[in-house]
């Protein structure tokens, strides 16, 4: 991929208000675009519109996509058939030649994007805020809700997060642990979230010298450190959160008001379970987005202490996993 480069400039963008550092880490490994649009299919034709090509060509570049899927879906499907029908991993041999085979696969789609050339006129570092988990207390005096850790080892919460680059731009798959518990007041809302550096180019696109596409190309920069999550304490005043999926409801209008009762949720969704996630962005005059997914790999307990005279819906949030309330 050919780089003609001529100025770069640094800012942040994402989920906005006061910031506290939570105990824990985070790590995250280089993920390939290829390894990412086999992955997410949507993500990967989002980020080809981004380059602002052509239909004809974005066709293309998913016509090879799906191929190469399907071709390391059968390959992984053969590897997890010798090890049912034998009950052993398979050997060196088998492994070497399967792992050869997919990153042949893998190898296709990126030569898609090597024989094409991007000349980069500008670039921007930003950071982007991934949600983890929104804690929300309902806006009645006395209600409060308290993220807590928990288990043999107390970990408050434990995620898998992979973040998309766009217009063939790396992406980062890594995993995030807390071990500090978040609490809210009647009316307040915090997200548990790990930053993550992108590096946006605004680029041009030819193929054989022919212009196909002006655009942006987003990259995901894996951690050479451990990240430090954060909490992030929406403003006073700030737009409510749009609610999802109604998951509950508690009855307490009849109870005194005044009166708190106290509960235990625990929120467990299979591993196997991802949430997608939209990140905005804004660089070079355009507001775009980046994919993500988010999926929790531990429970989540929460306390709810929700007061008399009101019931109360809870919702899951727009995206992502944690609480939206309605008071009734």
């Amino acid at each position: 991929m050919g780089v003609t480069q001529s100025s770069s400039s640094i800012g942040c963008c994402g989920l906005r208000g006061e910031v506290e550092p939570l105990a824990g880490s985070a790590r995250l490994r280089p993920a390939t675009t290829s390894e990412l649009a086999v992955r997410n299919r949507t993500a990967f034709a989002d980020g080809l519109a981004r380059l602002g090509l052509g239909a004809a060509d974005r066709n293309e570049a998913l016509r090879v996509r799906d191929e190469v899927a399907g071709e390391v879906r059968l390959l992984d499907d053969h590897y997890a058939a010798i090890a049912r029908a034998s009950y052993r991993i398979s050997s060196p041999p088998e492994a070497i030649a399967i792992a050869q085979q997919r990153r042949s696969a893998f190898q296709r789609l990126s030569d898609w994007f090597a024989d094409r050339q991007f000349e980069v006129h500008a670039t921007t570092t930003l950071e982007v805020r991934v949600p983890l988990f929104v804690v929300a207390a309902p806006d009645v005096d006395g209600c409060r809700t308290t993220l807590a850790p928990a288990g043999r080892r107390p970990c408050a919460l434990s995620a898998e997060v992979v973040v998309y680059g766009a217009g063939g731009g790396a992406g980062a798959i890594g995993h995030v642990t807390t071990t500090s518990g978040v609490s809210v007041a009647h009316g307040e809302r915090t997200v548990v979230f790990v930053p993550v550096t992108v590096t946006v180019a605004d680029v041009t696109v030819y193929d054989a010298g022919r212009q196909i596409g002006r655009g942006i190309q987003v990259g995901a920069g894996a951690a050479p450190r451990a990240i430090t999550p954060g909490a992030l304490r929406y403003r006073p005043g700030a737009r409510p959160a749009a609610t999802g999926a109604l998951t509950d409801t508690y009855f307490l209008r009849t109870e005194a008001p005044g009166s708190v009762q106290t509960y235990e949720r625990v929120e467990q969704h299979p591993h196997v379970e991802t949430r997608d996630l939209r990140l905005g962005l804004a660089a070079f005059g355009v507001d775009a987005t980046i994919g993500a997914t988010v999926s929790l790999t531990a429970p989540v307990v929460l306390d709810l202490d929700l007061a008399g005279g009101h019931d109360y819906e809870l919702h899951e949030p727009e995206q992502g996993y944690g609480l939206a309330w309605r008071t009734r």
